[in-house]
């Protein structure tokens, strides 16, 4: 976990460290402080948390490719056929057909993250004046890529739950 990059996009942030990596013995869940901003007028509130993340691939098979008989075209009469608007929508449409058949042919490898926390107790993180420790915390995130694991496009969905 980056918490210098997450507090350059994350406003809120008012601190986030790592206390503890491969927590009790298990390799990808990390204990975490994190404190977030509250509006003035109320205290921050901080929590820790016990964080564990899995990876898995999804290989996309492509679609299955309609046979060119069946694809529904317009019937031009006669008369269309000459008109110039004709010929440029015909010619639209055969491009369009061409990069939707394109498209249903490319493999995209993608990933799903499923991301469990949940709050715990640290001794060595103690709770300060300025933050109001949030004890009971619980967050599932799934986030699924999709244009291939290199790009920017996702689907989240999370469910996010806490008790002071």
């Amino acid at each position: 976990m980056d918490g210098a990059y997450r507090r350059a996009w994350d406003a809120a942030v008012a601190a986030l460290a790592v206390v503890q990596r491969s927590a009790n013995g298990v390799q990808g869940q990390t204990v975490l402080h994190w404190e977030v901003l509250w509006p003035r007028l109320f205290a921050n509130r901080d929590y820790v948390y016990i964080r564990r993340h899995k990876e898995f691939d999804v290989h996309n098979e492509p679609l299955t490719r309609t046979d060119k008989a069946n694809v529904d075209s317009p019937k031009l009469n006669p008369n269309e056929m000459t008109s110039v608007h004709a010929k440029a929508k015909r010619k639209a449409k055969e491009n369009y057909e061409r990069e939707r058949e394109d498209s249903r042919s490319e493999f995209v490898d993608n990933k799903v993250y499923i991301i469990v926390s949940r709050s715990c107790e640290r001794p060595d993180v103690p709770e300060t004046k300025h933050a109001i420790r949030v004890v009971e915390y619980w967050s599932h995130m799934v986030v699924k890529t999709l244009e291939g694991a290199d790009k920017v496009a996702y689907s989240l969905i999370g469910i996010n739950g806490a008790m002071m």
